[in-house]
């Protein structure tokens, strides 16, 4: 890799890359984030990338608002910042011919409107340079200069009305999530492009909606509608996965608690262990402690299971929790 002229003493690491990988080793990203995307460069930086991100004199916004390491209000000791950019190398820059300085010793460059930067410019000067910029709605399209903010994004991409009670306002999930959807999906887009680089030689443009990139909080439920499914309904405290009313919120002794009780096999193991405790509790009997809950969906869908098996698993669930206190 190119070396940076004039800004290599300038460069300081940020906290401790520990976990990281080295399948970027030898790639350099110029990362122009602040919050609306700081994660994509923190992901790119745990592959082993070498993650450079520009500080405006005052520094990256983040350092400036808590909550802080030992309640100590320090731009050094902000949580938010040193979380999203461990790994990362900051340097500090004053205009846009430094930010086109540092471009042209990179691989990739992530912008998120934090800087007054021109994309094209920097690719034009830089044909094999990957550039990624991620706006609110596209950098197409009628709402491309309309402001945002997490709560609109996630208003209008439809998860908001998912989420809450049915016969109160919809509400946002609760931590700031849309930025970092739309992190997660430019950093995937910047591999994709690094990897098509390797046979043309050329860099490509990436262009991500935090509102289209939220869709995906939806899950199933969006996309059913297109596919001619039921147009979803929001559901106090649970969801209806394919004729499947699943609860989240359960009562217990002392006020209410969230449990994930369901199928397959990322969630499956957590059931069979939590309907194991149960059943040692004489909640539920052995032979519904012992079914294959990795299977259980398909078993339903093949006839080999009855509803009624969930439905007991449910009840047995519920009179569990509510013999428990919240601690």
């Amino acid at each position: 890799m190119a070396e940076f002229a004039g800004f290599s003493r300038a460069l300081r690491l940020i906290g401790d890359n520990w976990g990281h990988t080295e399948v970027l080793d030898g790639y350099r990203i110029l990362d122009l984030t602040d919050d609306r995307g700081h994660l994509a460069g923190m992901l790119l930086a745990q592959l082993g990338a070498e993650v450079v991100l520009c500080e405006p004199p005052s520094g990256h916004r983040t350092r400036h608002r808590g909550p802080y390491v030992d309640d100590v209000a320090d731009p050094e000791r902000a949580i938010e910042f040193l979380v999203y950019n461990r790994g990362k190398h900051s340097v500090v820059v004053e205009n846009p011919a430094q930010i086109a300085e540092l471009a042209a010793g990179c691989d990739a460059v992530i912008s998120c409107g934090a800087f007054d930067v021109d994309l094209d410019a920097l690719r034009a000067a830089s044909p094999q340079l990957v550039t990624a910029a991620i706006t609110p709605f596209g950098e197409t399209g009628p709402k491309t200069a309309w402001a945002a903010t997490d709560l609109t994004i996630a208003a209008s991409s439809g998860t908001m009305s998912l989420t809450g009670d049915r016969d109160r306002a919809p509400v946002r999930i609760g931590p700031p999530q849309t930025w970092h959807n739309a992190a997660v999906d430019t950093a995937g887009a910047i591999l994709m492009a690094l990897h098509e680089r390797q046979t043309s030689g050329l860099g490509q443009h990436v262009d991500t909606s935090a509102q289209q990139s939220f869709v995906d909080c939806t899950q199933f439920q969006m996309m059913a509608v297109l596919t001619g499914g039921e147009v979803p309904v929001r559901l106090p405290g649970a969801v209806n996965l394919g004729g499947f009313l699943i609860p989240w919120v359960y009562e217990c002794a002392d006020g209410y608690v969230t449990v994930t009780f369901l199928f397959g096999p990322m969630i499956a193991p957590f059931t069979s262990r939590i309907l194991s405790w149960a059943c040692e509790e004489g909640f539920c009997e052995p032979e519904l402690r012992d079914k294959d809950w990795v299977d259980f969906g398909m078993a339903i869908v093949e006839g080999r299971e009855s509803m009624d098996t969930f439905d007991q698993a449910i009840k047995a669930l519920t009179s569990f929790v509510a013999s428990k206190t919240k601690a």
